[in-house]
């Protein structure tokens, strides 16, 4: 009965969750005066042209024509667009459709975790009430990159909480993807750290933790390595390193020193103005 009825309220959340964003994939990605950052249109061509000018070209970069301005930075936004473009066509709309699935997943993955120590109602009734909340339906059918590490964060937490070696990797592996999308979130990512940290994994805490990070070292070396990799074509064609096409590709606002701790977590506060910080706000009742 117990199975039944998880099966039951998990349904009616992906039914209720899908019918709220489904419907309008396609539309606008938002009006900027309905709420303190204004998301629109131009956010989305900003971190996604990379996959058009790869589906196009062959290349994800464009040196003379400035084209990807965000590649060196959030190289993940632009391999998703790639991918959607490659499998679904050339859309404004089709882009959205990886980042769609991403949200979605963290939100059954958060359910399932919920329904453990809640029962499937009370899942039900804590992720419905967050994921009913109007600026979080609008961002979250969009190709948002904030709403991505949102997603990407609660996966990772979520597979940490839980007891196996494997764990450890797949959260690892998660959390390199976030510093794909945007090189800034380290200040998040202690949340995981405490998930990691919350239970043994293995035989022991020091030895999860050596894992973990050798884990992420290696994950974030190999996929970096990729980014890399994906830039050759366009540096051979004029003539310059790949570390220079990285750096005329992160066009982006100054970062502050990485040991500027108090700057760091005064911009943390900007989480909650979107569906990243309403997301985690369920992780609350692990923690």
């Amino acid at each position: 009965m117990k199975g039944k009825s998880l099966l039951l309220f998990l349904l009616a959340f992906a039914a209720l969750w899908l019918a709220l964003r489904l419907p309008w994939l396609g539309g606008d990605a938002g009006i900027p005066s309905m709420w303190e950052y204004g998301y629109n249109v131009t956010d989305e061509g900003y971190y996604l042209v990379g996959g058009k000018e790869k589906l196009l070209w062959g290349n994800f970069v464009d040196l003379p024509r400035a084209e990807t301005a965000t590649y060196g930075y959030a190289p993940g936004m632009h391999f998703l667009s790639y991918a959607a473009h490659k499998v679904f066509g050339l859309s404004d709309w089709k882009w959205r459709i990886p980042f769609v699935a991403i949200n979605f997943a963290a939100w059954i993955v958060l359910f399932l975790a919920l329904a453990r120590k809640l029962r499937p109602l009370g899942a039900f009734l804590v992720c419905t009430a967050f994921s009913c909340v109007p600026m979080v339906i609008a961002y979250e059918r969009t190709a948002s990159n904030d709403v991505l590490i949102g997603s990407l964060v609660v996966m990772a937490c979520v597979v940490a909480l839980g007891a196996g070696w494997w764990r450890l990797v797949v959260s690892a592996l998660l959390v390199t993807s976030i510093m794909l999308v945007k090189p800034s979130v380290w200040a998040l990512l202690p949340l995981v750290v405490c998930c990691v940290m919350m239970g043994p994994k293995t035989r022991s805490r020091l030895f999860d933790a050596v894992l973990f990070a050798g884990a992420v070292v290696a994950a974030f070396a190999l996929v970096r390595l990729s980014v890399h990799l994906a830039t050759v074509p366009e540096a051979s064609a004029n003539g310059v390193s790949v570390a220079e096409i990285l750096r005329r590709m992160s066009a982006h606002y100054a970062l502050p020193d990485l040991l500027d701790f108090a700057t760091h977590f005064k911009g943390a506060s900007c989480f909650p103005r979107d569906p990243s910080g309403t997301m985690l706000g369920p992780l609350t009742l692990f923690l």
